[in-house]
């Protein structure tokens, strides 16, 4: 049992067991050895530093600073300050045997201040562990309202989050299959599926079903390791927390077999010598612990889930550790493990480890391995357009939701095929509220998120139309019109003969590009194809693309293409909302901004801007 109190920013636990334990613990040994303390403490500090106190006036004014100082403290950092447990501990095992002797008042006689002689010099101790213990008092954290301006997270579900992809049936499926299953060594479940797949969210919701008294969970990050020794000291340390509580001798055996673990060595020699030492003096063997932790974990008969999550996040070695763990060195009585990883990504580190059947070795560590179910991929474009909604109330639904849910007629298949997971949907929502930010207004929403989507996913692809635009990009008239917007560069006609012999159907500077610098890019060449088409889309190409339908503030025209890049409004462009506040005003007014417009430069934007009103 524990008492929490809460401070600013996180709960933070005086009362604990432990705590409580330590302070009593504390307290008996000053009454065991109360005579030794006080015969110490007068030949030392008592008779050297205590003793040559004086009272008198300037030393009650050195006292009353003392005080003052962490009254001052707690007024000034109060709202904002978690005190430390240790210190707080230490201050009030001392104010408490302080005052045992101050109400006794036998043992030794304390220095009274010369204003007033019922108060005592030693009494400032008391004061500071009052102010100590006032930190801990629970109190409101104001903070302004900036839900709307915030960023979205990429967390897990937890233990109350809604479940977005449809995870749940599936997990409770397979937790109904744990809680009936019993075996007398371990078993291990794999959860497989890409980064930002939604593998922590589903081991949440296999949590929520997986409880009851005869579960004992065990939540273990071998990635805040760094090494496979401390691999094996924290996972044992984890182990015997959660298990202490239900055998008297398991803690001490699991810290006695991890240290073996850590110092046993591969080499043969050095096996022999720790078996001969172990022989002769009566140590236990690795063997022995292993089967005495056994027996124990029989007798108390609890299921116990180690759930390991983000193995992918480990290299080669890390992830060998734990998967020798899995398998040999933690293989105890009716233990399961969940552990989520990207099947590919620890395929190949066994490979750099073991050249030989990866994937066979892999199916002899885990009994059975899941596959996140599917969902439709329609789902996260529905919550892409959530997202935006809740945050960008400025920007009319419909514009939001014809982007990226779609019309009847026009359904944004790209996101379909660009978007992987929660986490694509989460980046690309935080990219979106970062950059619209300074240009709202003044971009057109549906080719800010294109472009967006393009540097989430193809950043380099993305710096090449940022950087080289006059390289890569061309500009062509409208018909019947001067206006000129940019499109893909062609190949000319003299090139494409001989490019077609190694690089077929290349039709575009920006595609060749991409094809004889894909390794340097990053880039995996199959990949290439959907990038070119993505971006022909962009700039002209596809069967529904429609200049006349496209806005002025549009990517596609280059007095506004740098805007998309920029995140803000240029030095020397005219801003559009300016522009149509100015065109609501009275004759005169509009024609004296008309004129402050043409001053600072802006009469070619003006001509332009004109040429497009089809309304007045």
């Amino acid at each position: 049992m524990s008492i929490i109190l809460k401070t600013p920013d996180k709960t933070n636990q005086l009362l604990t067991r432990k705590n409580v334990l330590l302070i009593l613990g504390c307290l008996t040994v000053f009454i065991l050895f109360k005579k030794s303390v006080e015969s110490l403490l007068s030949n030392t500090v008592v008779n050297y530093l205590f003793n040559q106190v004086e009272s008198i006036w300037y030393n009650d004014i050195i006292f009353f600073l003392i005080t003052f100082i962490p009254i001052f403290f707690i007024f000034y950092r109060y709202r904002n300050y978690t005190p430390s447990n240790h210190i707080t501990i230490l201050i009030l095992i001392t104010s408490i045997i302080y005052l045992f002797y101050r109400i006794e008042g036998a043992t030794w006689e304390f220095t009274p201040f010369s204003l007033y002689f019922k108060i005592k010099y030693a009494d400032t101790l008391l004061i500071i562990s009052i102010c100590q213990l006032l930190l801990y008092i629970p109190r409101k954290k104001i903070t302004p309202n900036i839900e709307n301006n915030s960023f979205f997270d990429d967390n897990s579900l937890g233990k109350i989050g809604n479940d977005e992809l449809g995870y749940s049936s599936y997990a409770e499926l397979l937790g109904e299959k744990i809680l009936s299953s019993h075996f007398e060594k371990s078993f291990a479940i794999g959860i497989n599926g890409k980064w930002g797949a939604g593998k922590t969210s589903f081991i949440d919701l296999l949590k929520r079903k997986v409880q009851n008294d005869n579960i004992i969970e065990i939540n273990f990050n071998p990635w805040n390791n760094h090494s496979p020794k401390a691999i094996i000291k924290d996972f044992f340390e984890t182990v015997q927390e959660s298990i202490r509580p239900y055998h008297s001798s398991l803690s001490r055996l699991f810290i006695q077999y991890s240290n073996k673990l850590v110092d046993l060595n591969s080499n043969t020699v050095t096996q022999s010598i720790q078996t001969t030492v172990s022989a002769i003096s009566g140590f236990d063997s690795l063997n022995s612990l292993y089967q005495d932790i056994n027996t124990a974990l029989v007798s108390i008969d609890k299921k116990i889930i180690v759930y390991i999550d983000d193995l992918d996040r480990l290299d080669k070695h890390e992830i060998i550790e734990v998967i020798r763990l899995i398998r040999n060195t933690a293989n105890f009585y009716n233990t399961f493990f969940i552990v989520a990883y990207d099947r590919n990504y620890v395929v190949n580190a066994l490979k750099q480890h073991n050249p030989y059947k990866q994937e066979e070795f892999l199916e002899k560590i885990f009994q059975i391995e899941i596959t996140l179910p599917f969902y439709k991929k329609d789902i996260l474009r529905y919550k892409l357009a959530e997202k935006l909604k809740t945050k960008l109330p400025e920007i009319d639904f419909t514009t939001i939701d014809n982007a990226v849910i779609g019309t009847p007629s026009s359904i944004p298949v790209f996101l379909n095929e660009w978007l992987e997971s929660m986490r694509d949907v989460t980046r690309l929502a935080n990219a979106i509220l970062l950059n619209l930010n300074k240009i709202k207004g003044e971009v057109v929403f549906n080719d800010l998120l294109r472009i967006e989507l393009l540097r989430l996913k193809y950043p380099s692809s993305y710096e090449l139309l940022s950087k080289r635009e006059t390289e890569f990009l061309d500009t062509e008239s409208e018909h019947g019109s001067r206006k000129q917007h940019y499109k893909l560069k062609n190949i000319s006609k003299k090139e494409v003969e001989p490019l077609n012999e190694t690089e077929p159907n290349i039709k575009t500077y920006f595609e060749l590009h991409l094809y004889r610098n894909h390794s340097e890019l990053s880039i995996p060449k199959n990949d290439i194809p959907k990038i070119v088409d993505f971006v022909n889309t962009i700039f002209g190409g596809g069967y529904s693309f429609n200049y006349y339908s496209k806005s002025h503030l549009s990517i596609i025209y280059p007095s506004k293409f740098n805007h998309y890049f920029a995140y803000k409004l240029l030095d020397g462009a005219l801003s559009e909302i300016e522009f149509s506040k100015a065109r609501s005003l009275n004759q005169k007014d509009f024609n004296a901004k008309i004129t402050e417009w043409i001053i600072n430069g802006l009469e070619l934007e003006l001509k332009s801007r004109f040429s497009e009103i089809k309304f007045f």
